[in-house]
């Protein structure tokens, strides 16, 4: 990741957040789906799934950005069944959004 690009969310970011994990309040939310949200870990295993310390399946969300410059925001939204990883990317027009990349 580059220097100047931090794990952080960022005021500006629509409210729907991206396949519907989190508010987009913190950088990493994980524990969607199981819990309150806004844990900060996740654990992968062999088959693809990822879990929670409690051997829970652990969807989730981060976000990353240039400080001060919403538009290079970037999201990663995880899969705990499967462990599907899903990239996105804030743009502006016609209206702020995210779109799967």
């Amino acid at each position: 990741m580059p220097n100047d690009i931090q794990f952080q969310t960022l005021g500006g970011l629509p409210a729907a957040a991206p396949d519907g994990f989190g508010a987009g309040i913190v950088a990493l939310d994980f524990d969607q789906g199981v819990g309150a949200g806004g844990l900060h870990y996740v654990v992968f295993l062999p088959d693809g799934s990822s879990h929670d310390v409690n051997s829970n399946y652990n969807s989730g969300i981060l976000y990353m950005a240039r400080t001060g410059d919403v538009y290079t925001s970037r999201a990663v939204t995880i899969y705990g069944v499967t462990g599907r990883i899903r990239g996105w990317r804030l743009v502006a027009s016609p209206a702020v959004k995210w779109t799967e990349q």
